[in-house]
């Protein structure tokens, strides 16, 4: 059976995204020609032969590349090995191999790099971006290629010195004492003006400090986002993993607040995030919501989160583990929020998934600082 692409919604679409990058290497296919290929080959070859540990950039005009010359093999082994060549990041080079310009200049913004290599080729400039674990990339006509997704050091060692996604238990455990810090926990909580003012608007009995201590554990309004977007801040510094972007998640994922790829780029996982406690009303005068274990977690936060898995399950997603994270923020010091949850709480189809849902141990944040 013939397929007629022309009729094919999927291949239009692709075509479409990828315009641009067609068009452009319909009319500029430098990097098809034997000394592209040939450049990209020896400079692996010297990699290999001589590492290094920082990140050079070899600078070269498409003329010259053009126009390299025959004698490539040997030249390129004296470049490596020159003293220039060895001490510095930026080295801009000519069809024979000879250095014109040189800097040892660090960056250390990975996307400003990436923009400024990619400006420069659009005038007639190409660049070979050569990583610390010999990974090449290379920018030619306003677009780069190449296998690595990192064009600076200091991106390159932050992502190696994070840990894996089986790390995930222990970093939520350093997160636990994050939670303890006053620049942390003090963002999640109605600040002491505002409930000087909401005590004037609610016409309280009690005297200003009185009120305050009452109310020491209110959240501000929207608790749900800071906490997530804490954690999810927290998890980013700490996991070599590839959190999914709101804008760029698939339908199914949505709904999840924090969904995370793992270090292969191919396992899924999520965080969904739910609190208890009380916060402000979104107009700052009245007390807000009130949220208590059941049925906002025991049984609500479960059926949610296991339907999610069915779901991605059953769009044969590479799905691994949901974690479901509660942010208690109660006034007394309660049981954890899922102690009575048991499966046949969980409708029948979603039983399942329920295996593949953790329920992390309270998240417990109080406005105080721990002695």
């Amino acid at each position: 059976m013939k397929t007629r692409f022309s009729q094919n919604a999927n291949f239009k679409d692709l075509l479409k995204r990828n315009q641009e990058a067609i068009v452009d290497a319909a009319l500029n296919g430098l990097e098809a020609t034997d000394n592209f290929k040939l450049m990209q080959s020896l400079i692996k070859t010297m990699c290999d032969k001589h590492p290094d540990n920082s990140f050079k950039y070899i600078v070269i005009s498409e003329e010259d590349l053009q126009n390299l010359t025959n004698n490539a093999d040997s030249a390129i082994e004296q470049l490596f090995t020159d003293p220039t060549f060895v001490q510095n990041r930026h080295i801009v080079i000519d069809s024979n191999f000879n250095i014109q310009e040189f800097d040892n200049e660090l960056h250390k913004d990975n996307n400003e790099t990436r923009r400024i290599f990619t400006q420069m080729s659009k005038n007639g400039i190409v660049v070979f971006m050569v990583t610390s674990e010999g990974i090449i990339n290379y920018f030619v006509n306003g677009r780069d290629g190449g296998d690595s997704i990192f064009y600076e050091s200091s991106a390159l060692h932050s992502f190696n010195s994070k840990k894996p996604i089986s790390e995930l238990p222990r970093v939520l455990e350093e997160y636990r004492k994050h939670l303890k810090l006053r620049d942390t926990y003090s963002k999640f909580f109605v600040e002491k003006s505002h409930l000087k003012s909401l005590r004037t608007d609610l016409k309280s009995e009690l005297n200003e400090e009185q009120f305050i201590k009452a109310n020491k554990q209110l959240l501000r309004n929207t608790p749900e986002d800071c906490f997530r977007d804490d954690l999810r801040m927290f998890l980013k510094e700490k996991l070599k993993v590839f959190f999914v972007q709101k804008e760029v998640m698939l339908e199914s994922l949505k709904r999840l607040d924090i969904a995370m790829i793992d270090e292969d780029g191919e396992g899924l996982y999520f965080i969904e995030v739910k609190w208890v406690g009380t916060s402000v009303h979104h107009l700052g005068k009245k007390i807000g919501t009130t949220y208590s274990a059941k049925p906002r977690i025991v049984p609500d936060a479960f059926k949610q989160s296991t339907s999610y898995i069915t779901e991605l399950l059953a769009e044969e997603k590479d799905f691994k583990l949901g974690y479901l994270a509660v942010f208690d923020a109660r006034d007394e010091e309660l049981p954890d929020t899922g102690i009575d949850m048991t499966i046949d709480q969980i409708p029948k189809k979603d039983r399942p998934a329920y295996y593949r849902h953790i329920k992390l141990d309270d998240f417990r944040v109080i406005n105080e600082h721990p002695n």
